[in-house]
């Protein structure tokens, strides 16, 4: 997780959102407590990230939920 890329890390992101419905934010808040998660999602935003941010499958991530589905029907 330390050696991800600015992009990987969003897509790592949206990944755990489309699996499980809840962002990256609400997963740390939930398990490491409020302060944590306020404290990472202000480190990521030092590098222009958000732990808020949230997998729109018909919108700007159409293109990730194509891969999705292609992997998850053996395709690729």
């Amino acid at each position: 997780m330390k050696k991800l890329t600015r992009s990987q890390g969003q897509l790592l992101m949206k990944l755990v959102d489309r699996e499980t419905n809840s962002s990256s934010y609400h997963i740390i808040d939930a398990f490491m407590g409020s302060f944590k998660a306020w404290s990472y999602n202000l480190f990521a935003g030092l590098f222009g990230n958000s732990l808020k941010i949230r997998y729109n499958r018909y919108g700007e991530d159409r293109d990730i939920e194509r891969v999705c589905i292609l992997v998850e029907r053996g395709d690729i």
